[in-house]
């Protein structure tokens, strides 16, 4: 609060420089999973055949630009059979056949069995913590998709 009883959020902008946001000029959007959506999703389902590459489509979307991080995992029962994951800065949206994510497919798997496939993505928020705006992280399952391999 300055002398003249204003309220003003301390931001660090690019992890250095710090500004200041005159509270009233402040909104505030809260975090809601269902921000976060996937579309056009083309995955592993059903039986599909050991290493052979399945095509990954798709993109994970927010409604605010707030995506941090995109991980994608392949689970059989609940070990990690292959998993990849892509750093982002505050984006909108993510192809899941970005070259990150493009590792977890199928033909790494040479063992026949039950699969999970999983995409997590985790998204920033905001929040006032007295006079500085605090970046807190949350995440939401976007897509699982189980299926065999033979």
């Amino acid at each position: 609060m300055n002398d003249k009883g204003n309220y003003w959020y301390e931001v660090k902008y690019d992890g250095r420089t710090n500004l200041y946001l005159y509270s009233k000029d402040v909104v505030w959007i809260g975090w809601n999973s269902s921000d976060v959506v996937a579309k056009n999703i083309s995955v592993p389902t059903g039986t599909v055949e050991a290493c052979k590459d399945v095509k990954l489509k798709g993109t994970v979307e927010t409604t605010y630009n707030r995506l941090s991080k995109i991980e994608s995992t392949i689970y059989m029962g609940s070990k990690i059979a292959v998993t990849g994951s892509k750093n982002l800065s505050n984006a909108k949206s993510v192809s899941i056949s970005d070259d990150a994510l493009k590792k977890v497919n199928i033909s790494k798997l040479t063992a026949c069995g039950n699969y999970k496939y999983v995409i997590k993505a985790e998204c920033n928020y905001y929040f006032a913590d007295g006079n500085k705006l605090t970046v807190k992280t949350d995440s939401v399952i976007v897509i699982t998709s189980a299926f065999s391999v033979k």
